[in-house]
């Protein structure tokens, strides 16, 4: 009798000990950046995400780096290509074709000492290929590749459009988002959205999304206007954004003035999805090295800053990796299902995290809401 107690008892520890192992060996939800979009709920809407976004996705080292260039510290923008960024994470990637000859690739020019210089990158054909190689690994994730910049490097802009948009919707129509509905693709489920790559063009109609083209509707320095979001209808047919950089080389006035934007730009986020641009732009200084500075901080700011002004729906990088790419994709734990919720019914987060009070609010017909300041919930 002792000895069959005593090897239950052994048989208990030894599971015991077995199980806290593997527990301590599955990385937390938000560390699996090539499937964490798993983790989310089906019916969460695209609105309801904090993704990480690369700036100028396809100027990596690896496609840019030349021997003897001393430039190369000025164009490059990322650690690798498109599939590495991916495994990183990343789900939102800034695209800007220019035609090299025959072959259309990702671009980036700026001015260095008062002197224009620019690089080629990436070929299209590669960043498409790899995220199609992606969606067929992963099957619950989505891919959204915003393209725009489409003059290049002086070229004609409507020519590199159109031609890029036949690539795309003559070799990857089988991947791509389509719909013949009136639908704001910020209020899209994810779970009509897996294994998809969404395509979001700059400078095109709102009509094309039954080719799975959709258009980018941006407020901001780049966009329509400089009007914040309050009370601004969104539009069918378009991905609505607020995005506007900072402008700064420099860590300080790059962060003050993007909190700014943030606590003005991130109440209506139903409609208008708020892009943290956390980037530096310089002159002299390279962008590697900037980027390398500034990215540590990100998470500091997010967890000072969400609890006031809320998620944002991108933050946007350069030289994104997986310690980046988790920083931000843990604030995704709203979208998580009642699972993975405690007996209280709070999200099951570390607790250095406090997400922000959910913003979920009534919507208008047809997609349409204008939210006027009194209806907007408070933040605390």
């Amino acid at each position: 009798m002792k000895r069959s107690l005593l090897l239950l008892l052994l048989w208990t520890a030894i599971f015991a000990h077995v199980a806290e192992t593997f527990a301590d060996s599955v990385e937390p939800w938000y560390k699996q950046t090539a499937d964490w979009m798993g983790f989310v709920r089906d019916d969460a809407q695209v609105w309801e995400l904090t993704m990480p976004a690369s700036h100028d996705a396809g100027m990596s080292d690896t496609a840019t780096r030349g021997w003897y260039d001393p430039f190369d510290e000025y164009y490059s923008a990322q650690y690798g290509p498109l599939r590495d960024q991916l495994a990183a994470g990343v789900r939102y990637f800034d695209l800007r074709p220019c035609p090299d000859g025959a072959v259309i690739k990702a671009w980036h020019g700026q001015k260095v000492a008062g002197v224009y210089w620019d690089r080629f990158g990436e070929t299209f054909a590669d960043m498409l290929d790899d995220a199609r190689n992606f969606l067929e690994a992963h099957r619950s994730e989505t891919v959204f590749y915003h393209i725009g910049h489409w003059s290049g490097d002086g070229q004609d802009a409507e020519k590199v459009k159109a031609d890029v948009l036949d690539m795309i919707t003559s070799g990857y129509s089988d991947i791509l988002f389509k719909t013949s509905e009136k639908l704001v693709l910020n209020h899209v489920p994810v779970g009509d959205l897996r294994g998809k790559l969404v395509i979001v063009c700059e400078n095109v109609s709102g009509n094309l999304r039954e080719k799975g083209i959709w258009g980018c509707w941006t407020l901001g320095s780049d966009g329509h206007n400089e009007d914040v979001v309050t009370g601004v209808p969104c539009h069918e047919g378009f991905l609505n954004i607020y995005n506007n950089y900072s402008d700064k080389g420099d860590f300080t006035p790059m962060a003050e003035t993007q909190r700014v934007r943030w606590e003005s730009n991130c109440c209506n986020r139903v409609n208008w999805g708020f892009m943290l641009n956390w980037t530096l732009t310089f002159d002299w200084a390279g962008i590697k090295s900037g980027a390398e500075a500034i990215n540590p901080k990100l998470k500091d700011d997010l967890k000072t800053y969400v609890p006031k002004y809320g998620r944002p729906f991108l933050v946007n990088c350069d030289y994104n990796e997986a310690g980046v790419c988790s920083d931000i994709i843990r604030y995704n734990a709203e979208a998580l299902p009642v699972h993975c919720r405690d007996a209280k019914g709070q999200v099951i987060v570390d607790s250095d995290i406090r997400p922000a009070k959910a913003q979920v609010w009534g919507m208008s017909v047809d997609g349409f809401d204008i939210l006027p300041d009194e209806n907007m919930p408070s933040q605390t």
